[in-house]
């Protein structure tokens, strides 16, 4: 999944960048029938190295299957 993103380590951040990866997220689960797919991103901040982590936690919801029809 890390790949769905284009920012890379050592980046300075983009508010751009991370709501594409986020929308490219969306896409694929939206393939796997995850179409009510939430990402929840949560900061974390070094204050020391001044660099912030991201965490993105999933709530995919209900699975839909496409029909054989």
């Amino acid at each position: 999944m890390r790949g769905l993103f284009a920012i890379k380590d050592g980046e300075v951040f983009d508010r751009k960048k991370f709501a594409k990866g986020l929308e490219n997220l969306k896409a694929a689960y939206g393939t796997q029938g995850f179409i009510n797919y939430a990402p929840i991103p949560t900061p974390s901040f070094d204050e020391q190295k001044k660099t912030v982590s991201w965490e993105v936690e999933i709530d995919e919801g209900k699975q839909f299957l496409r029909s054989p029809y």
